[in-house]
């Protein structure tokens, strides 16, 4: 299967699809430019050996950018034992629902997000609600760091073994780092 096919095969939605992120320092680049920022993290992060990986570039990059986390309910305790900061807990379509409201102010009550991390919810469900952003929320970028091909997101890892997406996660862990001390 090719890098951005999606995982499941059937579900090719439109004629726009997510350009893959095949550089770290592509990631990187889009959360500095990012200005107002959340995480949408899902119950698969706290699950499986990928779970690992991806909480600790979660924990790492939102403290370094001050970067909101909403938790889905199954996942807020898990997450919070990783060292996770939740600043909200909702349902991933809940979650979706905000996003798409232009009037929603963010988690933080200040303005609109421009940019959504979403890692750990399962795919088909992440999906759905992919595809309910992009149609309602054009401007908001979307960023799915999960190690499956997303096309309903703006930005996504293509389908790529543990290996090389764990080694781009820390790259870009280090690119952000290396960032805040110049």
């Amino acid at each position: 299967m090719a890098g951005d096919d999606s995982w499941i095969r059937a579900e090719m939605g439109g004629t726009s699809r997510a350009s893959v992120i095949g550089k770290p320092e592509v990631l990187g680049a889009l959360i500095k430019r990012a200005e107002h920022p959340v995480f949408i993290v899902g119950h698969e992060v706290a699950e499986g050996p990928d779970g690992e990986a991806i909480s600790g570039f979660i924990e790492r990059v939102s403290r370094n950018r001050n970067i909101p986390v909403i938790g889905t309910s199954p996942a807020v305790r898990d997450l919070i034992k990783r060292g996770i900061r939740i600043t909200a807990v909702m349902g991933g379509m809940e979650a979706a629902d905000r996003l798409r409201d232009p009037e929603w102010r963010g988690t933080d009550g200040v303005c609109r997000h421009d940019m959504v991390l979403i890692a750990g919810i399962p795919y088909s469900f992440c999906w759905t609600i992919l595809s309910g952003i992009r149609n309602s929320a054009p401007d908001l970028k979307i960023v799915t760091l999960d190690r499956k091909y997303q096309p309903h997101a703006s930005w996504s890892f293509g389908n790529l073994a543990a290996g090389p997406w764990k080694e781009q996660l820390k790259a870009v862990i280090t690119l952000l780092e290396e960032d805040k001390h110049v």
